[in-house]
């Protein structure tokens, strides 16, 4: 059961083969995360990729010695620190847990030996990082070029409830706000 969503998300990638399912549950590790666990921390390699049964994660970097969150993930996303996952490097950003989560890990060496095993299982990583890629520019695009209350109603949309689990200084941070100029905003909604 843990696993049917993902296997679900997976298939709409590509074609997830029986062996990939199987692997997937042998090498795939089911974790339950407390609220202010974190995953990754700046400067640490990350080692697992992850998909989100229940949750919330904010990913933030240090910019001038201060916490500045650069973007969520939650139910039923993928989420990774791509460039260290990827290319086995020390992160520049952390991940935090901002509500009890269930998440599913794959670490490094399963996620590289089931892709080298399975072409169709590499195609869907392939694909997923795609459409990664364009949901980020999409988010950059109304981040970029909208107000800010459009921006919050945006982000309300994507993670319904943020506003009662996550600070709104972190949400302020992703938009480039004071916490003030935040508590201006939320009103408005």
């Amino acid at each position: 059961m843990k696993y049917a969503a993902l296997i679900e998300s997976l298939k709409k990638y590509g074609t997830l083969t029986d062996n990939s399912i199987r692997l997937l549950k042998e090498r795939g590790e089911s974790r339950t995360i407390s609220v202010k666990d974190h995953l990754l921390i700046p400067g640490e390699v990350c080692k697992n990729l992850y998909f989100i049964n229940k949750g919330l994660f904010r990913r933030y970097r240090f910019v001038n010695k201060k916490d500045r969150t650069v973007g969520f993930n939650g139910l039923a996303e993928h989420m990774t620190s791509a460039d260290s996952f990827f290319n086995q490097v020390l992160s520049k950003e952390g991940i935090v847990c901002e509500s009890k989560a269930e998440i599913i890990c794959l670490n490094y060496f399963a996620w590289q030996s089931m892709c080298n095993e399975d072409p169709d299982f590499n195609k869907i990583c392939c694909n997923i990082t795609l459409h990664k890629l364009i949901e980020s520019i999409e988010h950059l695009s109304v981040f970029n070029s909208s107000k800010t209350k459009e921006k919050v109603i945006y982000l309300c949309k994507l993670y319904p409830g943020i506003l009662n689990v996550v600070t709104q200084k972190s949400i302020a941070s992703l938009f480039h706000l004071t916490p003030q100029a935040m508590n201006r905003v939320i009103p408005k909604l």
